[in-house]
């Protein structure tokens, strides 16, 4: 029979919004139940699945792969979570499944695997999880440049070992969390980059917030397992803004020690990338429609103004959502981004050149937005700061414009200040910085 695995992310999942609202007793809600009580019917779900394999094993899936990150994440007095380790060991104990506690600290500071995740617990056994003064260890940690928010380098690690440590087993690898946006990149990573999965492992994406499970994607794997995962983490810590470039260096050299993989590999490439929506032969297709192409098919896509306002109504955790532009731009296509604020939903324009060059639109012109590769995190990062500049302000007419200083030739990559939502758009200003090339210096034996 196959092996199951599975991989929770904790903060708006399994510390869904109902956890959130119980009082966090003593700040020791984590060591209790009230994680089981929040999740009930998902994890009945889960333990009738189960039976159908012959073991079942569970990872950590959230960001919290360190301690520093789990206890920043942890929250206040009025909304207590507290640490996802104890409440890790809960959920497994409940569904009779095996924990495996390893945490990216672990491969980062080349540490026996569940040793951070053992630190942490000792430290709230301690009564010292929450006061750094006290603590009982020195704890690896990752830096907090280097994490990556979609959740790639976490399952590759997760997924390598368990493929290690189940060698010639059939895996299946069920990962949850409630963000669609990371479900969406992890899709498209994997998709892209199917020799980053074990040819024993087959990845099921899903959404679950602490209602219904929605099966987002599924992905089968056709790498070599990789007994030196750990140097490939850190290789991809190092190059976290190029994770593409990591993902092809390593394609790469498995071809280098398995040509037989060509074969596979390219097949599959060609099946993924079989054009959906487009009626012209491929060759006609530019780089931004295909970039156009793949907002249409995303999980943000909306169908106009209402529908866009309903969606970000019921479904809090997205950033945004996208539809259709009205106005129009010759030699671009325009599009709009729609996103809640704490003054209200504002429209945000932008637009994609032929090129597959990203550009923020108001009615004065258009700015270009550098990115490599991640379409959805550069939209994100930029409403991320508009947000932060609506949030600022009493009223959205206290925003304030400001001229740049840059060189003339870099005007394409700035913007002159923020607009009013009614205008259509909100734009922020920040120079480019020069992209370096990513740095690898790869020793791996599979």
């Amino acid at each position: 029979m196959t092996i199951r695995y599975l991989s929770f992310d904790f903060d708006g999942c399994l510390f869904n919004k109902e956890y959130c609202k119980l009082p966090h007793d003593d700040f020791s809600k984590h060591l209790g139940e009230g994680v089981l009580d929040t999740n009930k019917d998902f994890l009945d779900w889960l333990k009738r699945e189960n039976a159908e394999f012959s073991a079942a094993y569970a990872f950590i899936g959230s960001t919290r792969q360190d301690y520093y990150t789990d206890l920043i994440n942890g929250g206040t007095i009025f909304n207590f979570k507290g640490s996802c380790c104890p409440a890790m060991e809960t959920i497994c104990n409940h569904l009779a499944i095996h924990f495996d506690p390893l945490l990216l600290a672990d491969l980062e500071g080349d540490l026996e695997s569940g040793t951070s995740f053992k630190r942490i617990m000792d430290e709230i056994r301690n009564n010292s999880w929450m006061d750094t003064t006290n603590n009982i260890h020195k704890h690896a940690s990752l830096d907090i440049h280097q994490i990556d928010e979609c959740k790639r380098t976490i399952l590759f690690a997760q997924m390598q070992k368990a493929s290690i440590d189940h060698p010639g087993e059939e895996i299946i690898f069920d990962f949850f969390d409630d963000r669609l946006d990371i479900l969406y990149a992890l899709k498209n990573y994997f998709t892209q980059h199917p020799h980053m999965i074990p040819i024993n492992v087959h990845l099921r994406l899903h959404a679950y917030a602490g209602k219904d499970v929605s099966l987002q994607a599924e992905i089968q794997g056709l790498g070599i397992p990789l007994s030196s995962y750990g140097a490939c983490f850190k290789q991809m810590q190092e190059n976290i803004k190029d994770l593409d470039s990591v993902a092809n260096v390593l394609k790469e050299l498995m071809l280098e020690m398995y040509p037989e993989l060509q074969q596979l590999l390219t097949g599959k490439k060609q099946e993924v990338r079989k054009p959906v929506i487009q009626t012209k032969p491929k060759s006609e297709i530019s780089e931004g429609q295909a970039l156009y192409q793949n907002i249409i098919k995303s999980p943000y896509f909306v169908a106009n103004a209402e529908e866009a306002t309903t969606v970000l109504k019921n479904n809090k955790e997205l950033p945004f959502v996208i539809r259709e532009s009205r106005s129009q731009l010759p030699g671009m296509i325009t599009f709009t981004l729609v996103s809640d604020t704490s003054k209200g939903i504002i429209f945000s324009r932008y637009a994609l050149n032929h090129q597959g060059e990203l550009f923020s639109v108001d009615d004065k012109g258009a700015y270009k937005i550098p990115f490599s590769g991640d379409l959805f995190g550069a939209l994100k990062a930029d409403i991320d700061r508009v947000k932060k500049r609506v949030d600022s302000v009493s009223k959205l007419e206290e925003i304030t414009f400001t001229s740049t200083t840059a060189p003339t030739e870099n005007k394409a990559n700035l913007t002159k200040g923020l607009l009013a939502a009614e205008k259509g758009f909100f734009a922020d200003s920040e120079k480019t910085k020069p992209t370096t090339a990513a740095v690898h210096n790869w020793n791996l034996q599979p």
